[in-house]
């Protein structure tokens, strides 16, 4: 459909995000209620009301979601709830049984899930990369020398897991691999129980994860040589080359080559009407601006990117606010 580009991230955008003050608005506190399930977003509630999922509280990922629903909510007056969940996988199983409308989806990860089930897409929220950890006290800097080392491939449910097992497999890399949510493998890290572990974050800034382990014992990041590479993207297209800049962690003066994509996407439940992703989609775009101060990895999205970069289906709904606004989505596309 396109040929994708390599995406070095400069370093002037990389940066810790207080999404808390990002961009104002009437989001005093973000978090979860006294269940730590669900958060409401701003706005006065009087519109209708759809629920989302996003992924563990804990994660720069269920903020993003606090923050972009509540721009949705602002501008749109429909009523959003926030719910926590384990990650992408766990998300694009509730939407297809219809528990969630709308929710967070890593395009591996939701298809790793759906076997024969379907869903759709409104836009994408984020370039995401791999970070692959190890301590700097093991003396490995390439992924062969993950071979046989405990180490956490990401955390269970989330859709990076499996792809980053899969591009370890390419590379006859077999890690014993450790089992836990993202608060454990990095608990598992700093107490030496495991050697390092791995996450998928937001291109444009270090993840609030690894700047914790970091503080209790040093890192340093796997990093992929032009070959590798080359090996992992051909046995998955959808996967670019992405560069960290040195100096992104304290501990990793040097670039990193690693890999991602414009892979994290809002999906919608089989339930949702044209008329509901066509409210949500334009409401997104028309404050696009204040999406992108509330969240700076969607710097560089627009309209035609988010198509250009189509991994799964648009829902009917969205592909009409795309065609309104002079993007031609392909036929095929369209779900």
């Amino acid at each position: 459909m396109h040929t994708k580009n390599l995406i070095t991230l400069s370093a002037a955008s990389i940066g810790c995000l207080v999404l808390s003050a990002c961009g104002g608005g009437s989001l005093g506190q973000v978090g979860a209620d006294d269940s730590g399930t669900e958060t409401e977003a701003s706005g006065d509630g009087s519109g209708e009301v759809i629920t989302t999922s996003w992924g563990p509280s804990d994660t720069d990922w269920y903020l993003y979601g606090v923050e972009s629903m509540a721009v949705i909510e602002d501008a749109s007056g429909l009523s959003v709830t926030v719910q926590e969940s384990a990650g992408s996988e766990e998300n694009a199983i509730r939407m297809d049984a219809e528990s969630v409308d709308f929710g967070m989806m890593d395009v591996s990860g939701a298809e790793a899930a759906l076997g024969e089930h379907e869903l759709t897409t409104l836009y994408p929220l984020s370039i995401v990369l791999w970070q692959l950890v190890v301590g700097a006290d093991t003396g490995v800097t390439g992924p062969s020398g993950l071979d046989g080392l405990s180490w956490n491939a990401g955390p269970i449910g989330g859709g990076s897991t499996q792809t980053t097992m899969d591009a370890l497999a390419v590379l006859d890399v077999e890690p014993d691999y450790y089992e836990a949510g993202l608060g454990d493998a990095v608990s598992a890290y700093t107490g030496r129980q495991i050697q390092g572990f791995s996450y998928r974050g937001a291109g444009v800034q270090a993840t609030g994860a690894i700047l914790e382990a970091s503080s209790s014992r040093t890192i340093d990041l796997i990093s992929f040589t032009d070959d590798e590479m080359a090996s992992i993207v051909e046995a998955e297209p959808t996967l670019v080359p992405v560069t960290i800049p040195g100096g992104t962690y304290q501990d990793v003066p040097e670039d990193v080559n690693t890999f991602g994509y414009w892979g994290v996407v809002v999906g919608a439940g089989p339930q949702v009407s044209d008329d509901l992703a066509y409210e949500v989609t334009k409401t997104f775009w028309d404050n696009i601006a204040e999406v992108q101060e509330r969240l700076p990895q969607t710097e560089g999205l627009t309209p035609q990117v988010a198509v250009d970069e189509l991994l799964l289906p648009l829902h009917p709904g969205a592909a009409r606010y795309y065609a309104e606004v002079g993007v031609d989505v392909p036929e095929e596309m369209i779900g």
